[in-house]
């Protein structure tokens, strides 16, 4: 009986950690129009992240610029390399999440398969998405 009772509350708590994590799922996303390179980042789609740390690093890792999201969620920048970007953004209490854009979508070298935008990841549906 004392087993039993151990296991579901192990259950209960795992449940509610789960619930409790995905509900602070943090997101960053990125589109090139241009020479500039616009974000917008939020939590779960629905609160912006206000002030988070973004860091943009090149394809050999290192650090190119940084800056904060402003109250909108939302951070803008001048392309600084024509080659692969990682974008990550960090929002406190170990909030991480990271945007990668390809050196085609900056407006490198194109391949098959880079630069290639499905419906779901057009500026367009994204700021839909947003709203």
């Amino acid at each position: 009986m004392k087993r039993r009772l151990s296991v579901l509350l192990i259950c209960v708590f795992n449940l509610l950690f789960v619930a409790t994590a995905a509900a602070h799922k943090v997101t960053i996303f990125a589109w090139v129009e241009g020479d500039t390179v616009y974000t917008q980042s939020n939590f779960c789609g629905v609160k912006m992240v206000r002030y988070g740390k973004v860091e943009v690093f090149d394809s050999q890792d290192r650090l190119l610029l940084e800056g904060r999201t402003d109250e909108r969620g939302t951070f803008a920048f001048q392309t600084p390399a024509i080659t692969e970007l990682s974008i990550v953004l960090t929002a406190g209490m170990g909030h991480r999440s990271t945007w990668r854009l390809t050196a085609a979508e900056l407006g490198g070298e194109t391949s098959t398969t880079a630069g290639a935008e499905s419906p779901e990841s057009t500026p367009e549906s994204m700021q839909a998405q947003i709203k």
